[in-house]
């Protein structure tokens, strides 16, 4: 209940007015969003935990969206990453493929490297699930190399 009730402040945009202590973003507005969107990804992160997968992908889904309109890699490539897992576990290995694509594009792109190693490793699950196995072990062998 108060997390409904936190991310219910936090779409109202009346409430962009009010200080949003966050990441040092130029508009408040953009801190309320960066909030909200924080705020699907803890969400997502608990419908995980209940496994509930179809509200998991709604609030991960909607913190990437968020990401994306306030231009922010770092949330973004949190939610491709999570989004990816997810359609990993439950077999839907395109949309799986697409997701953590897109999170290395946004790590390599944005200078945030923290995640490749969790990227490469969900890559190379994904592959060998599709039945490439030549090009899951080569994401592995990157997950091996991967600076740490």
């Amino acid at each position: 209940m108060l997390l409904h009730s936190h991310i219910s402040a936090r779409e109202n945009e009346a409430n962009d007015k009010y200080f949003w202590l966050t990441d040092p973003l130029r508009t408040e507005q953009n801190k309320r969003l960066y909030a909200l969107a924080c705020s699907h990804h803890i969400y997502g992160i608990l419908m995980r935990e209940t496994r509930n997968r179809e509200q998991e992908i709604i609030h991960f889904k909607e913190a990437k969206k968020i990401a994306v309109e306030i231009k922010n890699p770092n949330r973004s490539l949190l939610a491709s990453l999570n989004l990816g897992r997810i359609y990993l576990e439950s077999g839907k290995f395109d949309s799986a493929l697409i997701y953590e694509n897109e999170a290395a594009s946004i790590s390599r792109n944005s200078g945030r490297e923290k995640y490749l190693s969790t990227i490469f490793y969900y890559t190379g699950v994904i592959n060998i699930n599709k039945g490439d196995t030549t090009s899951g072990l080569n994401y592995f062998y990157l997950l091996c190399t991967q600076k740490s």
